[in-house]
């Protein structure tokens, strides 16, 4: 509930989960649970983490992160060859490449919206995505909109918010 009730970084629940995933850092598993409902885990991690407001993390083992940077580009070494994402696990219907495709977009809006925000822009991230994302390029693949069934501003596939251009 907590990635829907928009709440800020001073919320305490906020703070827990940044602090927790400071202590568990990873975007080879889900922490705790390995596979199974990882897509989902990247959904809850950045929209905990743009609630957070802290583009850079120190984590426990000292080292520091751009944790935008590591999911962008873990999310797109994931992706398939036909533009769309799958865990091999299939708890909470993981292996259905419409929903863990939704949780994936979900997951890069949300890591690409909040630096928009932060630089006095409409909370969309349009101007965000090349800026924050810019050696993956700015806009989706046709595949990778195709795959989510996503229409963009007016009808068409292309997105005006989505943070890379995705290799398929």
């Amino acid at each position: 509930a907590l990635i829907y009730a928009e709440v800020d970084a001073d919320d305490a629940r906020v703070k827990s989960a940044r602090d927790w995933t400071i202590r568990h850092w990873s975007l080879e598993e889900n922490p705790g649970m390995g596979q199974e409902g990882l897509y989902y885990f990247f959904n809850v991690l950045t929209k905990s983490l743009r609630a957070a407001g802290d583009d850079v993390l120190t984590l426990a083992d000292g080292r520091t992160i751009t944790w935008r940077e590591e999911v962008a580009r873990k999310l797109v070494e994931l992706q398939r060859p036909d533009g769309s994402w799958v865990n091999d696990n299939n708890r909470w219907w993981e292996a259905d490449p419409n929903l863990v495709t939704a949780y994936t977009l979900l997951a890069l809006a949300a890591a690409a919206r909040n630096s928009a925000r932060r630089r006095g822009g409409d909370g969309g991230a349009a101007a965000a995505g090349e800026k924050l994302f810019p050696r993956i390029g700015g806009g989706c693949s046709r595949n990778c909109l195709r795959a989510s069934g996503f229409r963009g501003r007016g009808g068409s596939r292309e997105s005006a918010w989505f943070p890379g251009r995705l290799p398929v």
